[in-house]
């Protein structure tokens, strides 16, 4: 309160996926580098990556990618693409498990291959 007795400030709360996943460039075709990377995560733990959607439909399919978060929490490593995979859109998600064991997931990103 201020001296007149007016509340000043604000508070948003927005709600979140446990994990954090980012896909850099979100359009990918051959010869484009790819980076995938993650946050939030509890150092040590496993995290996988997987895909849950093709052509925005539910699937859930796990790609060869199991690592480890970092002692800050995170993971991120770069490839390269090396032949076109589409016209597709697959939607990529990271699971792991919090510091009590329970499994989480991480927001969902698309990933175009034209």
């Amino acid at each position: 309160d201020d001296a007149a007795g007016g509340d000043f400030g604000g508070v948003h709360a927005f709600e979140a996926a446990w994990l954090g996943l980012d896909v850099s460039p979100r359009t990918v075709g051959a010869g484009t580098t790819v980076t995938v990377s993650s946050c939030a995560g509890v150092p040590g733990r496993l995290a996988g990556l997987f895909v849950v959607e093709v052509q925005k439909g539910p699937t859930f399919v796990q790609l060869p990618l199991i690592v480890p978060y970092s002692a800050t929490g995170d993971w991120s490593f770069s490839a390269p693409v090396t032949q076109n995979l589409g016209p597709v859109e697959l939607g990529l998600r990271v699971y792991s498990t919090d510091a009590t064991g329970a499994v989480v997931a991480s927001n969902t990103v698309r990933v175009e291959f034209p």
